[in-house]
């Protein structure tokens, strides 16, 4: 069995190729939670390269589902039509997870839990969270916002760009959730900058006393600089 591990809009992704049996199980459980760890709790298995699944491999992923579970995340598969999909329906794992044939779907299933107004990545040098956001930031919409970098903040990471070109409207209450989550980074050593252009919101930041906090930045490669 072989493991690649990587991050795509905020999730981790892990190609598992060869066979998920006995043998390995604890590794790719193993393997599982330190990408947890990293990444946050939205977890892709891409099955694609899988040529075989016991069900001690199975056990594997109930597992691991259960911790994703537990910490609200969410875990999606990514197989095509075959004989390691038949294995996966057959145990009822499709009334479990989203199933899919295809990476780019799985993906797209996954993220709908980030909201369709949130693209969550990381940038080159692996160290900042990139948190791109549109719409509103207003009471009813803060426990969303909170929910896209919450999670990324409890895996330890420590450094953020909120890219907000594309926010309408900032509320008091949206003020409150991005100084909250200014004063756990200072608890932690972290740093956050923000990447937002001339305009009404950048005005309700500036007047809010926000630019004497944060380094409210012109362009994202700026912002991220910020931050390093």
């Amino acid at each position: 069995m072989q493991i690649e591990v990587s991050e795509m809009l905020g999730a981790a992704v892990l190609k598992v190729t060869g066979r998920l049996n006995a043998d390995v199980v604890a590794e790719f459980e193993s393997r599982c939670n330190a990408a947890l760890e990293q990444y946050g709790n939205q977890l892709v298995l891409d099955f694609s390269a899988l040529e075989y699944l016991s069900s001690a491999g199975l056990c594997g992923i109930l597992t691991i589902g259960k911790k994703v579970k537990n910490a609200e995340g969410n875990l999606s598969i990514c197989v095509p039509f075959g004989t390691v999909r038949q294995i996966l329906e057959l145990a009822g794992f499709n009334q479990i997870f989203p199933i899919h044939e295809n990476l780019e779907k799985a993906m797209k299933s996954n993220t709908k839990d980030f909201g369709a107004s949130a693209a969550i990545r990381t940038d080159p040098s692996n160290k900042v969270k990139i948190i791109c956001v549109s719409g509103r930031v207003d009471a009813e919409r803060v426990p969303e916002f909170k929910s896209y970098y919450t999670p990324l903040l409890q895996a330890g990471n420590l450094y953020f760009v909120f890219n907000f070109v594309e926010v309408e409207y900032m509320s008091s209450a949206g003020l409150c959730a991005i100084l909250e989550l200014g004063k756990e980074l200072k608890k932690t050593g972290g740093k956050m900058a923000i990447y937002i252009p001339s305009g009404p919101v950048r005005h309700i930041l500036e007047i809010s006393g926000f630019a004497d906090m944060f380094p409210l930045c012109d362009s994202e490669e700026e912002a991220v600089w910020e931050v390093l």
